[in-house]
């Protein structure tokens, strides 16, 4: 009889097995990808609040900030979760849910939603959302990799494709991800490079 742990193994080998991996990714990368997580960024929580202008409430400094996750339906064990703001949601609202599953740091912009018992270093900061793209930057800068953006109204992914397939040939290049295209999509592109990706082409 399988127990809880192998069960989630085998179903997560499985779901692996199933995927379609993205061009210029592997197959962890890209399911990475599609769980809308990001690579391992190893920063102290005290170092994220600095780079995000965010003030850390509870937990300590020197721990460690490894993935970051923006859906709980995906959260791993020990990941960051973003709580950020759309039109129509809004993340905040499932910080319990976040936290009930191994959430090891919390970024939110609502005091009122931080639970007074939570075992996870919380980080206050004005705009999720911004602070998001804050940490992006902050990272494309640390990574020093090369950037070529595509925008317009039609032939976006059309040209990133060419534009990836062409500087691949040459240099490691990391692409935006299916329709990873939005100010979401974008961060976790950014935040998904490695210290060897020279180029991203993003869309």
């Amino acid at each position: 009889m399988l127990s809880a742990i192998d069960l989630s193994t085998k179903k997560r080998d499985e779901k692996i097995q199933n995927h379609t991996r993205g061009p210029h990714l592997n197959l962890y990368d890209s399911l990475r990808f599609e769980h809308r997580r990001t690579a391992p960024l190893d920063l102290s929580v005290g170092t994220l609040a600095k780079i995000i202008g965010g003030k850390l409430l509870k937990g300590e400094p020197g721990s460690l900030v490894k993935c970051i996750a923006t859906d709980t339906r995906h959260l791993v064990t020990g990941d960051t979760f973003f709580a950020l703001r759309g039109e129509h949601y809004d993340a905040n609202n499932f910080i319990e849910d976040a936290l009930s599953k191994g959430a090891s740091t919390i970024v939110t912009n609502k005091q009122a939603a931080i639970p007074q018992k939570a075992n996870a270093a919380f980080i206050l900061v004005k705009d999720t959302n911004h602070s998001f793209l804050k940490l992006a930057s902050w990272y494309r800068q640390h990574i020093g990799f090369k950037a070529v953006c595509v925008t317009g109204s039609c032939g976006k992914t059309s040209t990133k494709e060419l534009i990836s397939l062409i500087l691949s040939h040459r240099y490691r290049v990391i692409s935006t991800y299916k329709n990873f295209n939005n100010l979401v999509g974008l961060p976790i592109t950014i935040l998904n490079a490695k210290k060897e990706h020279q180029w991203a082409v993003l869309e």
